[in-house]
């Protein structure tokens, strides 16, 4: 957008923010997979609610390093120090020119807590703005992830980071870069006390060779568009309801 056609639109949209990370997601997947599942979620979003999407933060925090291992080219974390500054200075120039309703569309799990500081700063100091933190995995309805799992025989303690439902969603939204590389079914570490807590430096014996700790086999690009449908329709009902613009529930 141009700044004048900016202009007309600030005080009254939602600015859609996209935050992703350039990590690992097993030798199969885009390492951007974080922030291209977010920009796909954040444009349909948009056209729902009345939103404007500023550009991405797609280098956010990397993940444990039990899936990561520290080692693997391309992880481009921008640490714990930088990451709450630049959220910070882009929700305070918005706010400076007007925006007052705000939505971060997020898809990596250590990026959320440093998110809320950031949100927790801007409403502290622009008290009539607000901030929504929208997870994609958090809105997906609970009987919905259970009929997808049990129909891919997945138990639902093998669905989290690079599992069926995020492998799925990548293979719908970017089929482009989603390759078809086999990886074992169980490519995680094996079975350790000390995955119940986090240790630095991380034991060797318990990282894992792929970067994949779950179970992938059973991912399919039709199981991500239903997926993506499901995300896309309770985002909008979280947004509307976070924001107060209607009375109801997820999973409509």
């Amino acid at each position: 957008m141009s700044w004048p056609n900016l202009q007309t639109h600030i005080q009254t949209a939602y600015a859609i923010t996209p935050v992703g990370t350039a990590e690992p997601h097993g030798p199969h997947r885009p390492l951007a997979a974080d922030t291209v599942i977010s920009e796909y979620f954040a444009v349909r979003l948009a056209h729902q609610i009345n939103g404007l999407i500023t550009p991405s933060i797609a280098n956010g925090l990397a993940g444990p390093p039990r899936h990561l291992g520290d080692g693997f080219p391309g992880v481009t974390s921008i640490g714990g120090r930088t990451f709450p500054d630049v959220v910070t200075n882009v929700l305070a120039a918005l706010a400076r020119h007007g925006v007052r309703k705000f939505v971060f569309v997020n898809s990596a799990i250590d990026n959320v807590g440093l998110l809320w500081e950031s949100a927790r700063i801007l409403t502290r100091d622009s008290s009539d703005s607000r901030v929504a933190i929208l997870n994609w995995w958090d809105v997906v309805d609970e009987e919905f992830q259970n009929r997808l799992v049990a129909n891919a025989g997945v138990p639902r303690t093998e669905n989290h980071h690079v599992a069926l439902m995020q492998s799925s969603l990548v293979m719908y939204i970017a089929s482009q870069v989603a390759q078809s590389v086999h990886v074992p079914t169980s490519a995680g570490p094996p079975p350790d006390g000390r995955t119940r807590y986090r240790m630095n430096p991380l034991p060797p014996e318990i990282a894992t060779e792929s970067s994949v700790m779950y179970t992938t086999g059973w991912a399919t690009a039709q199981l991500g568009e239903l997926v993506a449908k499901n995300v896309s329709q309770n985002m909008v009902a979280a947004v509307r309801l976070a924001f107060g613009e209607v009375n109801g529930e997820l999973g409509e």
